[in-house]
């Protein structure tokens, strides 16, 4: 499902999720939220999300990449075996987080089937990582959010390209956050860390500031 092309959008009711055909065009390093409008009343949600700085790390077999951008970070693995997907959007004081649910055929409302989603799919280059993702995301209703996002969708599916620079060892004594580490091959219980213990405003201000800035046209 490539940028550009027409992209099923998917609408949540309850359990079941049904379809409606779409089109939409995003530019590289910008997402399309595809999800249920029936409870977004006031239109508040978001329909595409642009990120401006992220990267990519790998170790040992394993590799993660980031982007993020003034009010959503995304946060996945294209490389090892925890295959994470996360999700975390801001708004003010609140946020919301989104996890990758697994890939199997969507059951719409009718009881028909629908393709597996994609996944994520990359082409690493030297010190760039490219290629694309097509994920669908369950709402972490066990970590909270405030009543800016209490009309968001449940689940969500999350269809874009990026293309990500190789970030640099940091230079000095420094400290990287545990989710920012490539994962293990081997998942420990309770999972490797992901976006759900964090600040936020850290994440999207300060940590943001030391990852290269992403070209639109990169």
């Amino acid at each position: 499902m490539g940028v550009g092309r027409c992209v099923i959008a998917i609408v949540v009711v309850g359990w079941a999720l049904a379809l409606t055909s779409g089109c939409a065009s995003t530019s590289v390093n910008q997402v399309r939220l595809i999800g249920s409008t029936a409870l977004d009343l006031s239109g508040s949600y978001p329909k595409t999300v642009a990120f401006e700085r992220g990267g990519f790390a790998e170790a040992g077999g394993a590799g993660s990449a980031i982007l993020i951008g003034p009010n959503a970070a995304l946060l996945f693995d294209f490389r090892g075996a925890p295959n994470r997907f996360e999700l975390l959007l801001r708004q003010g004081t609140q946020s919301i987080l989104y996890r990758r649910l697994e890939q199997r055929p969507v059951m719409t409302g009718d009881g028909q089937r629908v393709r597996r989603p994609a996944g994520v799919h990359v082409a690493w280059e030297g010190n760039r990582l490219t290629g694309s993702f097509d994920v669908v995301v369950g709402r972490e209703d066990l970590r909270g959010f405030g009543p800016a996002f209490e009309h968001y969708p449940k689940y969500l599916r999350v269809v874009g390209e990026f293309s990500v620079p190789r970030c640099p060892e940091p230079v000095g004594p420094t400290t990287r956050p545990a989710f920012w580490e490539p994962p293990s091959t081997v998942t420990d219980d309770p999972g490797p860390p992901g976006l759900d213990d964090i600040d936020v405003h850290w994440l999207m201000d300060t940590f943001a500031a030391d990852m290269p800035a992403l070209g639109e046209t990169e």
